[in-house]
């Protein structure tokens, strides 16, 4: 994935989407969350029929419970090889499947 020659500080990442799902990621240890963000969107859009047309800023990361900031690095964050970081519910309401019931139920109480 990436171009550059010396990729010692490149490894995959693991993000559990909402749906128990797994999309792995190449990332540096430079890399900031948004940019880990980003690049999640675009292979999920790459590998999946379903499109994620998400802002990153909409997305949240969790590692071990802990909210990861947008600034941040993949290293400050203490992610590593092996590493599984996961995805916010609350913020992952297009991955939301409903019924058409369900729908109507929703949007009659202005939902």
């Amino acid at each position: 994935m990436f171009d550059d020659a010396d990729d010692s500080d490149t490894f995959e990442l693991t993000v559990v989407m909402v749906d128990g799902s797994q999309v792995i990621i190449d990332v540096r240890l430079s890399d900031t969350i948004e940019d880990v963000k980003i690049n999640l969107i675009e292979e999920f859009n790459r590998t999946s029929y379903e499109q994620m047309n998400l802002d990153p800023a909409q997305l949240t990361l969790l590692h071990g419970h802990i909210q990861l900031e947008d600034d941040s690095t993949v290293a400050e964050c203490g992610l590593g090889m092996e590493s599984m970081i996961v995805t916010d519910v609350k913020c992952m309401y297009p991955f939301v499947y409903l019924t058409a019931q369900s729908f109507r139920l929703l949007r009659k109480a202005g939902i």
